[in-house]
Order: C-alpha cells, then sequence, then structure tokens
C-alpha cells in the first residue's frame, strides 16, 4: 500500500489567496468556459464513436486549436499564449479590429454563450506532435480503428474513470496525457488530467512522485487539492495548475526578481516591453530556477501594480508619483565584468543608441536551436527561450511600436562573440536565408514553434566577433557575401601610449617589434601582465623578476609553429632578453630556439 500525503490542511495561505485571484480574473474565467463549452461539445461528438474518422479526430479532439471562428470570421484564440507582439492570443484578440468593431471581452463570452464562438480543437491539452500515432507505419483504417476503440472505451457506463484511462493509454498512439485528457473532458468532476505541469505541481506541493506512483494516488491527492482550493471542476484546477506552472506563482522567489526589474525600469527611463525587460535582467546574471523568465517577468509586472505601470499591451514602466523603496542589487560572481574601456561593438551601439545585446558562442553549437532555443518536445506550445531569441523579439516589438506610431525604431545590435569557435553555417543557419528575404522585403519571419513567429526588421543588426587561431573555424564565401569584413588592428604607437611611462615599457615594445608579425600581443596581454607585476611589487618582489616570470607566462608560448620567421624572432629575443636580467625568458628563448633550428618547428613544451 503505497503511502499519501493529503492536500487538506496543507496547503500554503500563498496558494489559496493565489487561486483566489486567479478565479477573479475575467480572462480566466472566460478561458475556463471556454473549456468547459468545448468538452461539452466532445462529449456530444464523440458519443457515437463509428461516425468519428481521422480527419475529424485530428480536426475535432487532437490538436488543442485547429480553427476558431467569431461570427464566421476566423480567429485564433491561443489560450495557452501569453500575449506579445508576435504571438496572437486571447489577450492580444481583445481590441482587434474586425468587421464588426473593436472585439470585446463581454462579446467573446456572448458569442460561446449563444454558439458564435465555434471551436474546433480540444482546447484544453497539446501535443509534441499533429499526427496521430506517427510512431509505427500504419494504414489510416488502422489508426481509425484504434481510435474508434478508445472512444467505445470513454463511452462504456460500466468502466470507472480509471480504468478507462488505463485501457486507452494502451491503445498505440494516446498515451497517458491524452488518455487522462479525454477521460477528464468526459469526467470533468471525478477525474484529472495528468501530464508533466500536473505531476510537477504536486511534487512541489510535497507529495512523493516516483514513476511507480499509481494513477489512484495521483487521482487522489489532485482531488484534495480540488477540495481544499474549492475548484468547481479538474478543468478549473489543471488550468490554475498550468498558470502555477508557468508563472511561478506561489513557489518563485519573486523579490529578487522585483528588485533585478525595478532597476531595468529606473535605468531605461522609458517603457520597456516585457521581452525586452527579460533579456536584460537575463543578462544580470539572475537565474530562472528551471522556469521559463518571460513568463516570470510577466507575473512580477501583473502582481506588483504598486510599483509597474501598464502602458499598452505587454509594455510596462515604473509608475509615475510612487515612491518604491530602493533596493541595493550586489554584484554576482555570474554577472560580466566589464572591462575599463567598453570593447568597440558596445561603443558603436552607444554612438546610435542602439540596444545590445552580447551573446557568447560555445564551440559545441551545431543547430539554430543552440542560438534560439528549442520546442519542448513532450509540450509543443512550451518554448524554451535563450537571451537571443528574446533580444530577437524585442527588436521586433520596438519596429512594430514604432511603424504605428510614425517614427524611426531604435536600432538594435545583436552581437555574436567570437562566433567562428562554432560554424557559422551550421547554428546561423536560419538567419542566412532570412538576411536574403528582409533584403528583399524588409521583413523576414523566423518561426521558432510553439505558433510562435519573430519577423526579422531592418532595426536588427547583426554583428560577430571573431579571432583566427586553432580553435576556430573559417568562414565560407556565402558568409562573406552577407556580410561587412571589419579587421581591427592596432598600431604601435597605440599600444606603446596604452603602456604608459612604466619601467619595463621600453622592454616590452621591443620584445613587441620583435614578435608582432609572427605572434602578436595586444591589450589583453598588456592587462595581465601589468597586474601580475603591480601584484608582485607589493608582494616585495622586483619588477624585473615580475616581468621575466610573464614574458615566460604570457608571451613565449605564442612563439611556436613551422613560420620560417620564428628562428629569426627567437634570435632576436635571445638578445632582448640577456641571461643576467632576464635568466627564465633567456633559457626558454634558447630551448625554444634549439627544437626550431633540430626540427624545422618551435614547441614551448
Amino acid at each position: 500500500m503505497q503511502s499519501k500525503m493529503p492536500f487538506v490542511g496543507n496547503i500554503e495561505e500563498t496558494m489559496k489567496e493565489a487561486f483566489a485571484a486567479f478565479q477573479q480574473d475575467p480572462l480566466n474565467r472566460f478561458k475556463i468556459n471556454v473549456r468547459r463549452t468545448r468538452a461539452a461539445q466532445l462529449r456530444q461528438l464523440l458519443s457515437h464513436p463509428d461516425a468519428i474518422d481521422l480527419q475529424t479526430f485530428l480536426y475535432e479532439v487532437w490538436n488543442i486549436e485547429s480553427k476558431t471562428y467569431l461570427h464566421n470570421r476566423n480567429l485564433e484564440l491561443r489560450i495557452f499564449e501569453r500575449p506579445s507582439a508576435s504571438v496572437f492570443s486571447v489577450e492580444r484578440l481583445l481590441g482587434q479590429p474586425l468587421i464588426d468593431g473593436d472585439v470585446t471581452l463581454s462579446e467573446l463570452e456572448t458569442a460561446l454563450a449563444s454558439g458564435d464562438l465555434q471551436l474546433h480543437g480540444n482546447y484544453i491539452w497539446g501535443q509534441a506532435t499533429r499526427a496521430y500515432d506517427i510512431r509505427f507505419s500504419k494504414s489510416d483504417e488502422q489508426k481509425v480503428q484504434q481510435i474508434r476503440t478508445a472512444l467505445r472505451i470513454l463511452n462504456d457506463p460500466a468502466l470507472s474513470p480509471i480504468e478507462k484511462s488505463r485501457q486507452i493509454d494502451a491503445i498505440p498512439g494516446f498515451g497517458g496525457n491524452n488518455s487522462t485528457g479525454l477521460v477528464m473532458v468526459f469526467h470533468p468532476d471525478e477525474f484529472a488530467l495528468v501530464n508533466g505541469v500536473s505531476r510537477g505541481m504536486v511534487r512541489k506541493l510535497g507529495v512523493n512522485l516516483t514513476p511507480s506512483t499509481s494513477m489512484e494516488v495521483i487521482q487522489s491527492e489532485l482531488g484534495s487539492l480540488k477540495e481544499a482550493l474549492g475548484a468547481a471542476d479538474f478543468l478549473e484546477l489543471d488550468w490554475f495548475l498550468y498558470q502555477c506552472s508557468q508563472d511561478d506563482v506561489f513557489f518563485g522567489d519573486n523579490k529578487t526578481w522585483l528588485q533585478v526589474i525595478q532597476r531595468i525600469l529606473e535605468d531605461a527611463g522609458e517603457p520597456l516591453a516585457i521581452s525586452e525587460i527579460t533579456a536584460r535582467a537575463l543578462e544580470s546574471g539572475i537565474q530562472t530556477k528551471g522556469k521559463t523568465p518571460e513568463h516570470i517577468v510577466s507575473n512580477v509586472l501583473t502582481t506588483h501594480s504598486q510599483v509597474f505601470e501598464r502602458i499598452s499591451e505587454g509594455i510596462y514602466r515604473l509608475k509615475p508619483q510612487t515612491e518604491v523603496e530602493k533596493i541595493p542589487i550586489p554584484e554576482s560572481s555570474t554577472q560580466l565584468q566589464s572591462y575599463v574601456e567598453p570593447p568597440f561593438e558596445q561603443i558603436a551601439a552607444g554612438a546610435v543608441k542602439a540596444n545590445y545585446c552580447l551573446v557568447p558562442v560555445a564551440p559545441n553549437w551545431t543547430t539554430n536551436e543552440d542560438l534560439l532555443g528549442y520546442l519542448d518536445p513532450l509540450n509543443e506550445l512550451l518554448y524554451h527561450h535563450t537571451v537571443f531569441s528574446y533580444f530577437l523579439e524585442a527588436a521586433a516589438q520596438e519596429y512594430e511600436q514604432a511603424r504605428e506610431e510614425g517614427r524611426a525604431a531604435r536600432p538594435y545590435h545583436l552581437v555574436l562573440d567570437e562566433m567562428n569557435l562554432a560554424r557559422v553555417e551550421y547554428y546561423f543557419a536560419k538567419f542566412l536565408s532570412a538576411m536574403e528575404v528582409r533584403a528583399r522585403s524588409s521583413a523576414a519571419p523566423i518561426d521558432l514553434g510553439a505558433q510562435k513567429i519573430i519577423n526579422i526588421y531592418p532595426n536588427l543588426f547583426f554583428i560577430g566577433t571573431i579571432n583566427i587561431d586553432e580553435t576556430t573555424h573559417g568562414f565560407a564565401d556565402k558568409i562573406y557575401d552577407r556580410a561587412q569584413l571589419i579587421e581591427l588592428t592596432v598600431s604601435r604607437e597605440t599600444l606603446r601610449a596604452y603602456i604608459g611611462d612604466e619601467l619595463y615599457s621600453d622592454v616590452l615594445m621591443a620584445i613587441w617589434d620583435a614578435i608582432h608579425d609572427v605572434a602578436s600581443f595586444a591589450f589583453r596581454v598588456l592587462d595581465e601582465i601589468k597586474k601580475y607585476i603591480d601584484t608582485a611589487v607589493n608582494l616585495g618582489c622586483s619588477w624585473q623578476e615580475a616581468l621575466d616570470e610573464q614574458i615566460v607566462q604570457k608571451i613565449l608560448p605564442k612563439c611556436k609553429g613551422a613560420d620560417l620567421r620564428i628562428g629569426d624572432v627567437l634570435k632576436k629575443l635571445g638578445v632582448i632578453l640577456p641571461a643576467d636580467s632576464y635568466p627564465l625568458s633567456h633559457t626558454k628563448v634558447q630551448h625554444l630556439l634549439e627544437g626550431f633550428q633540430q626540427h624545422g618547428f618551435a614547441s614551448y613544451f
């Protein structure tokens, strides 16, 4: 007998408060009514199993939303989606101009009650694929027989809901998500949908679920939760749990997010889109704890109305005339620390007042998903974003808003740092094609999946920094054809001025003069050497001793390979670095030179 932990008496007050607020939201009430209405329609439709063919099943049951019509006009509800500039949803539908004028929530509710809002799909749960039973090669006739067998089980009054779920789960192509979803449609007061969302929320409430936990125990736990919260049925509870999983309503540490979002809007001094706030928050180093960051940001903004003001759909600012305690945010070890002098691409962005996002490229990137994020394989409506994809969406929102307001759109500079650590032709493939489309039509769509499309507009600029060494990849001509190549070199005068009047500046410049054609170094190495020498002097060492060590550690490892000029370079270094002043460096130079003379190449090790 498996033990269980009943929910009654163990529900945190914050969860009850969240459910009460959830019930008061008119939009949530409408979405729940859509679910209930569609469940009643499906019960009627599926009461005659032998009349259901494959196309009807896919169109009316399998897909979460196939088509939605308001007064015979096609529209999309997408009740699982948050509002954004690139994703249509119920929230964005409200206020959209149709034939009869603007759509209001009241009109949608009236149309739902009268039947003028026509629903096609289940509107309750999603699928990983739009096709039924794709794992095995079966004819449409075989699939229809499986579907009709499942529907006969659903309509069998002699079977309990749990037994119906078990038998349907055993039919190929259905699985637990569909079997429990269908049973919930037929028994919304008795049986709950069981999927990754509901299991995850039950675990967070302290119930020890394992793969072997029986369906009876899970249903009992969800039933106790339904009673404790006062949910009218499992259709309502399921939508609430889904919202909790997306928003981190009462399990997240929103205090930290509140502080970060407050600071971002203070620094901006202007309204920002949710996607832009999210991108800047992630750049600050804040941790998401596995949650979708944009949903956390949206929840913080909407639940702290005393701090934030909604300007338009998805656009927020700090509320005027409101004194909010300013909470300092300490520097995190995960934050990127800037140099005193910002990099060139950041200076360029500042010169044109562009938004700037730096994305470090990893050497193991091979697909578009590494850059753009990916569609959840278990939930076709859930997209796992990256800082890159959020920045794309923010750029699109800015362009669309600027176009509506009749002004020039603010530039967005997206910088791929060391972009040739991975093959650009692989992970950047979608954008190579999109850039061609944008050149002809001023906009190019990028399909992210999860019913989400982002347009690439002229205000978005891609910038890549590259290094050429043994760890990087070359570029195909098609990359050069689509880009402007700017080589950044450094002059001797610039380096000399950068070093200044340090005691060791003449020696370093003599070394640079000798080796820069075959093994150059610049600002980063100079910064490291200066830091090392300053620290050594503070510890009582001489600067000559510290410089000797740094030449061995930071400069001589660059003198390697079979370049014929290496021999001459090493001979010059032997003169610049005499044994009496720089014993470590002189010894190492002689070792490198002997190896080059004997084998035709120099090796530090």
